[in-house]
């Protein structure tokens, strides 16, 4: 926890991971209003995030703020308040689309990684090589189901949702995009 807080709200909301859950949702705020940070200070943003990344992975239990709280603020606010491009290039749309499957990979990944891993440590060795053909093999295949979520099942419902009366279903539309 942030702070040993004792009375329940307190404590719940003080947790680090509902504090960097809305962190990014203050970062998704500015974006939809169009607030950018110059490339000096992105670039900045990310040496200090690498920074403490370096300096927290000697320490045998960082504190989460820290080690990963700041850290991924910093990467997330250096991309998320980079100036909006104007022509939307094919490799815009694909991060676009991995970014609206996110949730969907969000849920996923767990499931994935808990298969692969149970297949993986039967036949293929611990280390090595094996250790990233691994990473790369859960990474790859959750991304993959979670773009399928995202296709077939979250936009199915979304259009769904927009068309039932009486129920109020907005998108944010990020400037530039």
């Amino acid at each position: 926890q942030f702070h040993p807080f004792t009375t329940p709200c307190l404590a719940f909301w003080s947790q680090p991971i509902i504090l960097e859950f809305c962190t990014g949702m203050a970062l998704a705020g500015l974006a939809a209003r169009g607030a950018k940070m110059p490339i000096i200070a992105r670039l900045l943003a990310v040496g200090v995030a690498l920074i403490l990344l370096q300096h927290q992975a000697g320490i045998a239990q960082p504190a989460r703020l820290f080690a990963y709280g700041l850290p991924a603020a910093l990467f997330v606010a250096a991309a998320a308040l980079a100036p909006a491009q104007a022509a939307s290039s094919a490799r815009q749309r694909l991060l676009i689309r991995l970014g609206d499957a996110s949730y969907a990979m969000y849920l996923v990944h767990p499931f994935v990684m808990r298969g692969f891993s149970l297949i993986w440590h039967r036949f293929h060795a611990q280390s090595g090589l094996g250790g990233i053909i691994y990473v790369v093999t859960c990474l790859a295949t959750a991304q993959l189901l979670a773009l399928a979520i995202n296709v077939t099942l979250e936009r199915y419902l979304s259009t769904k949702l927009r068309r039932k009366p009486g129920i109020r279903y907005e998108t944010v539309q990020m400037p530039g995009l």
